[in-house]
């Protein structure tokens, strides 16, 4: 009876391990691990309609800026590189949109950093529409998009994507 008994218990475990969602994002660079935090939801644990509280609350990056309509928060990934985490809301104080802009150092590191982006997010939602040479959009399963965009100019070399409805 004991060996029944554990060997259910086996294919129990066995099965369950079989249907838990395996992370895609482990497999990526840590510094885009850090940015895109989980895949949990629409972005970094959150979703559209999450109020500006829920969202204070939440989001553990450091405050840059603060307003009814926007919170910036600020990710350092090295000395040279960071990322802004901006989060958008309507009238009612309810998140409508997330943007990440990637300001980076030298053109190697954003070459690198677009090709994992670009990976992650095809395994994630597959196969993206293109805009021009610097602009694709992939569409969830849930009805919003994720588009990046390559905003690098004399300036300085910066990559930036967006999610909305």
């Amino acid at each position: 009876m004991k060996v029944l008994l554990a060997f259910f218990f086996f294919f129990a475990c066995v099965f369950s391990w079989a249907q838990t969602p395996k992370s895609i994002l482990k497999k990526y660079p840590k510094d885009l691990q850090k940015i895109l935090l989980t895949e949990e939801n629409v972005f970094r644990g959150l979703n559209f309609g999450d109020s500006w509280e829920t969202v204070r609350t939440k989001e553990k990056a450091r405050i840059s800026f603060e307003s009814d309509t926007m919170m910036i928060f600020t990710i350092f990934l090295d000395a040279d590189d960071s990322a802004d985490l901006i989060y958008t809301f309507d009238d009612e104080g309810k998140a409508d949109g997330f943007s990440i802009i990637f300001i980076l150092a030298d053109k190697e590191e954003e070459l690198l950093l677009r090709e994992n982006l670009m990976k992650f997010y095809t395994e994630k939602f597959g196969l993206y529409d293109i805009v021009n040479e610097e602009d694709e959009i992939w569409d969830s399963e849930k009805g919003y998009k994720i588009e990046m965009r390559d905003t690098s100019d004399e300036a300085g070399t910066e990559i930036e994507v967006a999610y909305y409805r």
